[in-house]
């Protein structure tokens, strides 16, 4: 399965081709109300797209169908989505590192491969900033927010985020946090209040796209 994986990724094996431009006028954008326990804040979340058609098609293949290779397309995206919301971010790269929402051990395991921490990878050499890997922790398991209402999934997610200190190096930087779909926004918001609790004050959410 892994060497399989491996030359769809070295190959470039493209069943499909998708050609997206992220325009202004179809960008998703979310404002959310996050109580911390610090202070109350609000923090903008965007999406490139609504999840539907080719992009509902492009995320399955990539997510459950394990094209790898479509990773860099994804990443393309947000890169050009970011890029739009964050101008300065081209001349202050040192100023940002990428932090993607963490998928648990046993998940990665049971899909195959860690799908976010692939997509971050391929963005953080688009954008030329770091990818600090692993400072964001899912730190237990969770049974499938799919169908779950929203109290359901804020039951669910609640504490399931930790901040690896280890791989704390300056609460001052600030923090692109990306993820694949926005649904309710319970993930997100989960991950934003983690990461503001210990101590990061600039967090801005991207997903691909949003329901």
């Amino acid at each position: 399965m892994f060497l399989k994986q491996l030359l769809n990724t070295i190959f470039n094996k493209n069943d499909y081709i998708y050609d997206f431009n992220v325009d202004n006028h179809f960008i998703q954008k979310r404002v959310f109300f996050i109580r911390t326990n610090i202070c109350n804040l609000n923090f903008t979340s965007y999406s490139a797209f609504l999840y539907k058609y080719k992009i509902r098609e492009l995320i399955h293949l990539y997510k459950f169908k394990k094209k790898v290779y479509l990773a860099k397309v994804i990443a393309k995206l947000l890169y050009d989505l970011i890029i739009l919301k964050i101008p300065e971010i081209v001349d202050n790269k040192k100023n940002f590192e990428l932090v993607c929402v963490p998928s648990h051990y046993f998940r990665v395991f049971k899909r195959g491969f860690n799908h976010m921490n692939i997509i971050a990878y391929e963005l953080s050499k688009l954008l030329n900033i770091r990818f600090n890997k692993g400072l964001l922790i899912r730190s237990k398991y969770t049974s499938s927010l799919y169908n779950k209402t929203k109290q359901e999934r804020e039951k669910i997610i609640k504490n399931c985020f930790k901040v690896n200190n280890t791989k704390l190096e300056n609460k001052n930087t600030k923090i692109i946090l990306i993820d694949d779909i926005l649904t309710s926004g319970t993930t997100i918001k989960e991950c934003i209040k983690t990461l503001n609790e210990n101590g990061f004050l600039y967090i801005y959410p991207f997903t691909v796209a949003s329901t």
